[in-house]
């Protein structure tokens, strides 16, 4: 008999502890959920940065090309080109080449630069913020739709423009986005 009220005891015992335990299990799998989503958040915060930084650096590496360099061949077509510059003199930019970009494929580009996965839009704009018409013609290259883009980033280049032997100074706008 002693040993069934012990067995009783023991029981009653069990059953509060075991409250105790589910209680405070709950509130470990609450504080412990809490947790590993702000986690998540902060890795995903962190992913996004990088992203946005990672974008800065394409977009300032072509617009730096784009002014810097006459490119390569110094005499290049959209088929020949294996570095992708535009200028005949320092900063200041051929009417030709500027033109020659537009002819560049997708493909082509993303190659010379790297960029992917990423969607790259240049626009060279003159001094009252629209782009340049040389023969009629915008110089611009790719599809420019904000609309679709999660982050995008844009960097400006000032140069000067060998237009048909007149010189008029220009914007270069390079946007890169996903």
């Amino acid at each position: 008999m002693e040993l069934y009220m012990l067995l009783i005891e023991k029981k009653r015992k069990a059953q509060t502890i075991s409250m105790d335990f589910y209680t405070s299990l709950i509130i470990f799998i609450m504080i412990l959920g809490l947790s590993i989503s702000l986690w998540d958040d902060s890795i995903k915060d962190v992913s996004w940065s990088i992203q946005v930084q990672e974008m800065n650096n394409y977009a300032n590496k072509i617009a730096d090309s784009l002014i810097r360099s006459q490119g390569y061949p110094l005499d290049w077509t959209n088929e020949t080109v294996d570095v992708l510059g535009l200028v005949e003199k320092s900063h200041i930019l051929n009417h030709e080449k500027a033109l020659e970009m537009k002819n560049i494929s997708s493909g082509k580009m993303a190659g010379l630069f790297g960029y992917a996965p990423y969607k790259l839009y240049i626009q060279v704009n003159n001094i009252s913020d629209m782009p340049v018409l040389i023969g009629g013609v915008n110089v611009t290259w790719g599809n420019y739709n904000h609309s679709l883009a999660n982050s995008i980033t844009k960097t400006t280049r000032h140069a000067l423009l060998n237009n048909n032997n007149t010189i008029e100074r220009v914007s270069i706008l390079v946007y890169i986005w996903n």
